[in-house]
């Protein structure tokens, strides 16, 4: 009994991949695709869940940037500031980090929604003309599953 709902925990995750958002990337199950302007700026969003993670991505392009090229600090900022808008938003850790040539900033924050803890890892990627937004998040008494997916989900990241 223990094995097989351990074998349907660990099914295959679902590879997906956005020539527009040049990203390939796995969730859980199916994704939900939105695309969204603001400002000028388009982005698609990827989101999913299962039954203790929400999964999220967010490929925003600017065409006036190239962040391989251009400072990030204030742009950093305004991403991070908006990712904590949330007046319960509390911000656990932060670091910067290289990965293939890219500059990636790693936050960690909570926040209460319903009287209910929830943690959210966020990776924000500095590539070219996107801006890659890419969250995990649950209930904090599922910690111990949003770590071991948290990997799981960011090691599947890749761009085309």
């Amino acid at each position: 009994m223990f094995s097989s709902t351990l074998s349907a925990q660990e099914k295959e995750w679902i590879e997906h991949k956005s020539e527009e958002s040049k990203i390939s990337f796995k969730f859980p199950n199916k994704v939900q695709i939105l695309n969204k302007e603001l400002n000028g700026i388009k982005s698609q969003v990827f989101q999913t869940k299962d039954l203790t993670c929400i999964f999220g991505i967010v490929a925003s392009r600017f065409e006036k940037y190239d962040f391989s090229h251009e400072p990030i600090t204030d742009i950093y900022k305004e991403m991070k500031e908006g990712s904590l808008f949330d007046k319960t938003a509390v911000l656990l850790n932060e670091h910067s980090s290289i990965y293939n040539k890219m500059l990636v900033k790693d936050i960690k924050y909570s926040i209460l929604h319903k009287k209910m803890e929830y943690t959210y890892y966020k990776r924000f990627i500095f590539r070219g003309h996107y801006i890659y937004q890419i969250s995990i998040g649950a209930m904090n008494r599922h910690a111990n599953e949003l770590e071991a997916k948290k990997e799981k989900f960011f090691n599947t990241i890749t761009f085309l």
